[in-house]
């Protein structure tokens, strides 16, 4: 059995709150998870309305938890997250550990091994160098940015990484591109978070109307539906930052291939110094079974 040691302590927002039940963050407080939402842990003890705080045990706590059945479960079937908290044999994304006693249905309390906790938000780097010409993408990039594609500019080695650049914009209006194909790895668990995240800003001097980065991602096996849910964002900044796209999972499982466009657009009106907007990192962050 496990001792409940190490637990975490969360506001409660003055619901009563049945024991063993899985939890999940809502705003400040914790509130009942539903059943493919990730879950902060298990609640230790019942909570009455008057209760301002309550224990949960973490999900990667050591050893065995207690929780609460939501069907009958044999023993040692594999469990899932199940509607109201509970635990399940229905199979779904939310895949939790091993039900080491049996259940008889709705109600019963079940001893669980929690297997790799909660999801992690796993990153996956892709290489300037896997970035392709967009309509062409038999060709990688050219090592300068030209008409409308971005380039991937050296920096010499030793002195600094690789960046992908689109051409000196001063006084003009300029869109260019990138694309890669990105394979959705076996540990993803299909329909959960993916976001796209691109560290970018300008390399010298800022526009002085605009600099955006947009993306665009298609699944191969359904290339006309853009699955990216975040407009274009700015990066017109000397300092730059990491612009989170949030990526609609829905129909994506593992093996499936992403297809990403990566769009850089500068408009500017000023003859001064180049205007030139730079990408230094794309990942790809994936909920994956840890």
């Amino acid at each position: 059995m496990r001792v409940n040691t190490g637990n975490q302590t969360y506001p409660t927002n003055g619901a009563a709150l049945s024991p063993y039940l899985r939890m999940k963050l809502s705003g400040a407080y914790i509130v009942v998870a539903g059943a493919t939402d990730d879950d902060v842990g298990t609640l230790a003890q019942r909570c009455v309305t008057t209760d301002t705080v309550g224990a949960v045990v973490p999900p990667n706590a050591t050893g065995t938890v207690k929780m609460v059945a939501g069907e009958a479960t044999t023993q040692y079937a594999k469990v899932y997250g199940y509607a109201g908290g509970k635990i399940g044999v229905t199979v779904n994304a939310n895949y939790l550990g091993i039900a080491l006693t049996a259940a008889s249905g709705d109600g019963s309390y079940v001893e669980v091994l929690r297997c790799g906790g909660m999801a992690e938000l796993r990153p996956y780097d892709i290489p300037a160098t896997a970035l392709r010409v967009h309509d062409a993408p038999s060709t990688v990039l050219p090592a300068a940015a030209a008409s409308d594609d971005c380039g991937v500019v050296n920096n010499t080695f030793l002195t600094g990484a690789p960046t992908v650049e689109g051409m000196d914009s001063k006084a003009a209006s300029l869109t260019q591109y990138a694309r890669f194909q990105f394979p959705v790895p076996a540990e993803y668990r299909a329909g959960q978070t993916i976001t796209l995240r691109v560290n970018a800003g300008m390399k010298t001097t800022v526009s002085d109307t605009s600099a955006t980065l947009d993306c665009e991602v298609v699944r191969t096996a359904a290339p006309s539906v853009d699955l990216c849910a975040t407009a274009a964002q700015s990066i017109n900044s000397l300092t730059a930052a990491n612009k989170d796209f949030t990526i609609t999972p829905t129909d994506v499982v593992a093996g499936d291939i992403l297809d990403v466009r990566v769009t850089l657009a500068v408009v500017d009106g000023s003859t001064g110094t180049a205007v030139i907007a730079k990408i230094n990192k794309i990942s790809m962050l994936l909920d994956v079974a840890a």
